[in-house]
């Protein structure tokens, strides 16, 4: 876990007064007040906290939050890393680069199959190996512009819990239905239910003996006495559980003037409107590392029905472990990865982390020449990695 070189050194908090001063330089980088941080960092665990040094100096640090991701319909363990920062007056000297290049070391060496965050400048995390993974969208409507319909399914109100929370979320599966469906952390789930800004409320649909999905949100006034609902956390199990779910939130309208959420570009909320009404405010993206090449391919699901072999050549210079050669086998929906093989796609760790997710396909990036590989090997990667293009709700 402690990592150094000549200028540098690496490790997590050896006293809280280590982590407070990590505290201080996440705020004055994120533009939030010192109590807000060191709550933040308290909460989530000083055991999850990371910094880097410079002799007796304390330059930044960042945070590492153990979760999962879905990918292919199975769950991948991925650890998520928050709140990168550097003191203003040594940005730009390689701290940065060290800091990032040395959580990716210590996942490898955890054996972590793949790490995901979001950028705030995008050319840091790609030296490490990280490649875009999928987009975060903030979605809008008027509730003006929802029809008016009766919901087919009952609401029922459901405890702000984060277990209960959690336990209709996977009663959906609706990680599985979409690439990229987060499985939070602990801290998450809490945020979720205590946002600091308005209350939040939870309903099911359908009964609490048969479950089709649940909506959490929360209801702000602005000062200009603009109302909006924010749906934070929601799951469906069919087409006919999101419909109710917008009939549910269109019986708001006489007090609420717009709804807001996040999902993806192409997301599931604003296709199910009847017509083309929701406005698409903002969009990012965030990123992926393969972490530990043979388990995030062996944890990821593929097509069923194929029984195939893809031959790799991986080029990773930082976690040597991922250097080299290697054959995915795919037999019922599932990997498995060997050291070896002829090495017809050879792709850089970057470009394998947007092929894994889903984002581009092996074709798209054979012809934009950011992987190596034969036409066949690319047509049998495109379908290998093919889905819904990747997204999530949660910004960490």
């Amino acid at each position: 876990m402690h990592r150094t070189d000549k200028t540098y050194r690496y490790s997590p908090p050896a006293a809280p007064g280590e982590a407070a001063v990590g505290a201080a330089i996440m705020a004055q980088s994120f533009v939030v007040t010192v109590e807000q941080e060191q709550t933040y960092i308290d909460t989530l665990g000083h055991d999850n906290l990371r910094l880097v040094h410079q002799g007796n100096d304390i330059l930044g640090g960042l945070v590492l939050l153990p979760m999962g991701q879905w990918f292919g319909g199975q769950r991948v363990a991925m650890t998520g890393v928050g709140s990168v920062a550097i003191a203003p007056q040594v940005r730009g000297q390689g701290a940065a680069t060290f800091l990032m290049g040395s959580a990716v070391q210590e996942m490898a060496q955890a054996g972590v199959p793949i790490s995901t965050l979001y950028p705030a400048v995008q050319r840091l995390y790609q030296q490490v190996g990280y490649g875009l993974g999928g987009t975060y969208c903030l979605w809008d409507i008027a509730t003006a512009q929802l029809p008016e319909q009766r919901p087919s399914l009952d609401r029922y109100p459901l405890a702000l819990d984060p277990d209960q929370l959690l336990q209709a979320d996977r009663q959906q599966s609706w990680g599985q239905t979409h690439a990229g469906g987060l499985d939070r952390h602990p801290f998450l789930w809490q945020r979720l239910v205590n946002p600091g800004e308005g209350d939040s409320f939870a309903y099911g649909l359908g009964s609490s003996q048969s479950p089709q999905g649940y909506v959490m949100y929360r209801q702000n006034r602005d000062r200009q006495g603009q109302t909006t609902l924010t749906i934070q956390a929601w799951a469906a199990a069919s087409q006919a559980a999101i419909a109710s779910l917008w009939a549910f939130l269109a019986q708001h309208r006489s007090q609420i003037d717009r709804i807001q959420w996040t999902g993806g570009v192409v997301d599931p909320l604003a296709m199910a409107l009847p017509e083309q009404r929701a406005s698409l405010r903002s969009s990012s993206q965030w990123m992926t590392r393969i972490v530990t090449v043979e388990t995030a391919l062996a944890q990821r699901g593929y097509p069923h029905g194929l029984a195939v072999e893809l031959h790799l050549d991986i080029q990773d210079s930082l976690v040597a472990t991922n250097q080299g050669r290697f054959v995915l086998t795919v037999r019922h929906g599932r990997g498995q990865v060997t050291p070896g093989g002829w090495g017809d796609l050879v792709v850089p760790i970057d470009a394998l982390a947007t092929l894994f997710t889903g984002l581009r396909s092996a074709q798209t990036l054979r012809t934009l020449k950011l992987i190596d590989a034969t036409p066949e090997a690319a047509s049998l990667a495109t379908a290998l990695f093919a889905g819904d293009s990747p997204w999530m709700t949660d910004f960490f």
